[in-house]
């Protein structure tokens, strides 16, 4: 009998949709409620399970499971059309790969085109936890041009590689260029000069480093090793530098061609390109893995050479977001779990920074926060932007969990940033308003940012100064030691009384000896 195209679809989803809700009451309770399930509007997901699961079995299983899904579903249809389905089969379903972090944390991604397969999965997997749609997330990362404030953090001063210079009108205004003569340029930079200081409290003998006290000192250096606010003394710090402590700065890349890091600072993983070969770089040329700029900035306060609190830390970068701050669940998964697999190769301390964040409120929000606790499980410190939604952290992820230690923001005159998020869940606070440091474009770029962003590396670059110090130490034994060593009570304009008034300090405080 012939039929007509339309009639042909017309009798095709008619018997999709018996077949599927035969199917479905035929089934127990699932232990996932299908109905909390949103749908991907990319047609890919992350399926999370129990961390007992054996992963390539449940793969195994749940490839040939889906593809009697589909089968099911068609298999009212005339042998025809069963025919057309084999040949696009492949389209239909694919498995991408599976994630596991720490064995902590178990999940694999896949692309399911039809949304009624997806809902059928829960019935006959009892070790899916959830199911997530693994659709870009925005993490709303600036850029140096016209624009409206960034909800995440705001830019207030760049300086491009052609000298253009741009500075913020006002916080709700947009950006206006104005005299390039305030660029500052890496090589007038003083160069860092030993000096006969010992610790106050201590009597190791351990040597100190200073930049002196001049105009082109970055202010949020010398404040955090300083307990009283004044501009006038130095930037003190171990002349260890953070030697042998290796930061991952999880974020959209790192130009690592920047003079101001050195060669310490490399690509490491990168959800979007192929690593290159060749993982530092002294040219002048642009990579897909430089990223937009936020990644450069922040690993410039961590450990430049100049703008860096750890000024002979190792860099790696693990690009989970895109120049343009997009990035998907799955994104930092890879990314997540590719820290502790390589990290098994270091010698030396390790810790994350994140200077980023999600609402609690989006879709994989949980999985994803599920997975940065498996990460500090397996012994990896997190340390994180608390957010610029002037809203309570704990609504933020990952700041609000726990097992990570979250930042909030200060400006040079030691006021709480009204954009920071607050509450319970900071755990610190640290200079964050407007912070110059390494940027994108040429390899002596630079940038003033303001945000949280900005503030979680200053204390990341004081972990690595601590942690060479802080033999095999728990994340947790790291998160006390610079909770206690915090300046109490400095800072004003703490919005509630469950934020801490702690502000950053790397513990390198010094007399003044005889120099004879």
């Amino acid at each position: 009998m012939k039929i007509s195209f339309l009639s042909f679809i017309y009798l095709a989803f008619t018997a999709l949709f018996v077949s599927a809700t035969h199917t479905q009451n035929k089934t127990t309770a699932a232990a996932t409620d299908v109905s909390t399930i949103v749908k991907s509007r990319s047609h890919n997901y992350i399926v999370q399970v129990s961390r007992e699961t054996k992963l390539e079995a449940f793969m195994d299983e749940f490839s040939k499971k889906v593809e009697e899904f589909f089968h099911e579903l068609f298999e009212d249809i005339k042998e025809g059309f069963e025919d057309l389905f084999s040949r696009t089969n492949e389209a239909n379903y694919e498995l991408h790969r599976s994630y596991d972090i720490g064995g902590n944390y178990k999940a694999i991604g896949v692309r399911i085109k039809d949304g009624r397969v997806v809902d059928k999965i829960p019935h006959h997997f009892k070790q899916v936890v959830s199911i997530i749609p693994d659709d870009e997330i925005t993490f709303d990362l600036g850029v140096p041009m016209t624009r409206k404030i960034d909800k995440r953090y705001y830019i207030r001063t760049v300086v491009l590689k052609n000298g253009t210079h741009y500075q913020e009108r006002h916080k709700k205004g947009s950006l206006r260029p104005v005299s390039s003569s305030r660029a500052s340029k890496t090589s007038d930079l003083p160069k860092p000069t030993k000096v006969p200081f010992a610790i106050s409290d201590s009597s190791d003998g351990q040597a100190y480093v200073t930049q002196k006290p001049q105009k082109s000192t970055p202010w949020n250096l010398i404040r955090i090793s300083e307990r009283e606010r004044d501009f006038t003394k130095p930037y003190i710090y171990d002349s260890n530098a953070g030697k042998n402590v290796t930061v991952y700065v999880v974020d959209d890349g790192i130009n690592i061609s920047h003079e101001d890091f050195e060669g310490r600072a490399h690509h490491g993983y990168s959800a979007f390109t192929a690593t290159s070969k060749s993982t530092t770089s002294s040219s002048n040329s642009t990579s897909p893995q430089d990223g937009g700029g936020h990644g450069t900035h922040v690993a410039g306060i961590i450990g430049g050479k100049h703008y860096g609190v750890a000024k002979k830390v190792k860099l790696v970068s693990v690009q989970v977001l895109k120049a343009n701050g997009k990035g998907t669940v799955s994104s930092l998964l890879g990314g997540i779990q590719w820290i502790i697999e390589h990290s098994k190769n270091n010698t030396g301390p390790i810790l994350i920074n994140m200077s980023l964040g999600i609402n609690s409120s989006v879709p994989g929000a949980k999985s994803l926060e599920e997975a940065i606790i498996a990460a500090v499980e397996a012994g990896v410190p997190v340390i994180a932007a608390a957010g610029n939604s002037a809203s309570d952290a704990c609504d933020i992820i990952p700041a609000g969990n726990s097992k990570v230690f979250a930042v909030g923001t200060t400006t040079q005159e030691d006021k709480m940033d009204p954009g920071s998020c607050y509450g319970k869940c900071v755990d610190i606070l640290a200079p964050g308003f407007n912070i110059t440091s390494a940027y994108v474009g040429s390899t002596k770029a630079t940038a003033m940012l303001s945000g949280t962003s900005m503030a979680s590396p200053h204390v990341a670059g004081t972990a690595a100064l601590l942690l060479p110090y802080m033999e095999d130490a728990t994340p947790q034994e790291l998160y006390d030691a610079l909770t206690k060593l915090a300046t109490d009570g400095v800072v004003t304009g703490i919005p509630d009384k469950s934020t801490p008034n702690k502000l950053i300090f790397n513990g390198q405080t010094m007399e003044t000896k005889d120099a004879n």
